[in-house]
């Protein structure tokens, strides 16, 4: 029979080859859960890339932490970020949204139907979420107001016109990010502006917004009505004048938007304006949402 001593001399043994074991493991750089959210603006999905090209990186990401634990790439365990939506309507095979109107004119792209004010489209994430980015280009039509709706709609939710996106029972308590399209890049009227130009003028946005916007025209002079800015895109961060910032605010086309605490609802996007699109419009071209 194995005497006390000797049983004690194997246990302390074997709790020396197990400590040198687990120190042969690479400490972590950070945490399991934060795998991937050190990347804030989602480029690792780069999403100037196919639809092809992206879903080759949503089914390869690689989790830096079990990487280097392990010495070889591992794949992240949980669900990464995921794909809800992905429009290009320069593909004659995408359809828009359900609830979003298609035209062929001016350019193939999508929009509110018939003379609505606002529409709305719901897309199910196919899981929990605190982190979402994605990216939207539309064409402008007309006099957008921007945030100018904030002034002299009564409507309390019409405060911008534009596009929204938002989780939850409203977009005031549950928004992520407003896409404004003003008049022109420079305004004449301190009301309708891009504040990303203006900053010394009070816009007077919601404070539900704080800074969670992009602000763009496709004009860059004089307009009318009637004019389509087909050669200026809305929200690309490209095509600002020299005195604007807003090509670089919050450095579009890319939003990303990490919320307080997980949540599962649907993301909403709402095409949302003051008049009618015979007067103003936005012709939406591209439109790209994940979540993680």
């Amino acid at each position: 029979m194995r005497s006390a001593k000797g049983c004690v001399i194997l246990y302390v043994f074997a709790w020396i080859y197990w400590s040198a074991a687990q120190s042969a493991i690479p400490a972590p750089i950070f945490p399991v859960s934060a795998a991937f959210t050190n990347d804030k603006s989602c480029n690792s999905l780069g999403l100037n890339k196919t639809k092809m090209e992206i879903e080759e990186v949503l089914n390869n990401q690689v989790d830096p932490y079990l990487t280097q634990r392990y010495g070889k790439p591992r794949n992240y365990g949980g669900p990464g970020w995921t794909e809800v939506l992905d429009v290009d309507m320069s593909n004659d095979s995408m359809e828009c949204p359900t609830g979003f109107t298609l035209f062929s004119s001016p350019v193939r792209s999508c929009g509110r139907p018939g003379s609505v004010n606002s529409v709305t489209a719901s897309f199910t994430a196919k899981h929990s979420y605190t982190n979402i980015c994605g990216t939207i280009e539309g064409i402008q039509k007309g006099f957008t107001d921007g945030f100018g709706p904030t002034f002299y709609d009564s409507r309390p939710m019409h405060y911008v016109d534009g596009i929204i996106i938002w989780h939850g029972s409203s977009y005031s308590q549950g928004h992520i990010w407003t896409f404004a399209a003003a008049p022109r890049q420079l305004a004449t009227n301190m009301r309708l502006g891009c504040p990303c130009s203006y900053e010394q003028w009070n816009f007077n946005k919601p404070t539900f917004v704080g800074s969670n916007y992009f602000c763009d025209s496709g004009n860059s002079g004089n307009f009318s009505h009637s004019t389509i800015f087909l050669d200026n895109p809305l929200w690309d961060g490209k095509g600002c004048i020299s005195n604007s910032t807003c090509c670089q605010f919050n450095e579009p086309p890319v939003f990303y938007r990490e919320l307080e605490q997980s949540s599962g609802d649907n993301l909403k996007m709402t095409i949302l304006f003051t008049t009618t699109p015979d007067e103003e419009d936005i012709y939406l071209t591209k439109m790209k949402l994940y979540v993680y």
